[in-house]
């Protein structure tokens, strides 16, 4: 099985247990990936009740490659493939430089963020589909449960746009601020707001991630 994540490791045992659960029914993923990961551990806890996973992919290949995956799998997955926000919403590459400059990527490799910068805008501006949140609240209003694991430069303003409309649990994955930028800043919003409990934080784990749920 591909993914990065599986229903034998920390983050996918919870991930799998937190769609169990009776109060979560409606799910959003973003970054489906080949979808034989979290989305899959996802999948399989919803699969016990009643509730369904929407999950986005920006990558026309890996999308295609999830949607031949759960073709025929019975499991309760929506996959749908573009850009969460719209190209003109991505911040300018200098907007990251404080954060890049603590990663050890960027120490080891220098220039590895704007390279991933530069293919991720690029995947970016090939969406077929752009602004797909913006849609999707439109349609769902709310979510019980959210995973965001999606683009390193488009994390923060993902969480923001979707956090006031999430009633149940968030899930950052990459929260580790040497390791990666991708959601760091946003586990630092959940520790510092009055409405969210960090519930699991494990930041040496791969590269970090952390459940909260809203009081």
């Amino acid at each position: 099985m591909g993914g990065q994540m599986g229903l034998t490791g920390r983050i996918g045992a919870t991930l799998s247990e937190l769609a169990r659960r009776p109060e979560v029914e409606k799910v959003l993923e973003i970054g489906t990936y080949d979808g034989e990961g979290s989305t899959y551990c996802l999948a399989c806890g919803l699969a016990h009740g009643t509730g369904r996973l929407r999950s986005v992919e920006v990558d026309g290949g890996l999308y295609r490659k999830a949607r031949a995956f759960y073709s025929e799998s019975g499991l309760p997955v929506d996959l749908e493939w573009g850009l969460t926000i719209t190209p003109g919403d991505y911040r300018p590459f200098e907007y990251f430089l404080p954060a890049i400059g603590r990663t050890a990527y960027e120490a080891d490799a220098p220039g590895t963020h704007r390279m991933w910068y530069e293919r991720e805008l690029g995947l970016a501006l090939s969406a077929e589909r752009t602004d797909v949140l913006r849609q999707a609240l439109e349609c769902d209003h709310w979510y019980d449960l959210v995973l965001f694991d999606g683009g390193e430069y488009s994390a923060e303003l993902e969480f923001h746009l979707l956090e006031p409309n999430i009633r149940g649990y968030a899930v950052l994955d990459d929260t580790n601020p040497v390791r990666s930028i991708k959601n760091a800043a946003n586990r630092e919003w959940l520790i510092r707001s009055p409405d969210w409990d960090l519930v699991v934080d494990e930041p040496e784990d791969r590269c970090g991630w952390c459940v909260a749920k809203r009081r």
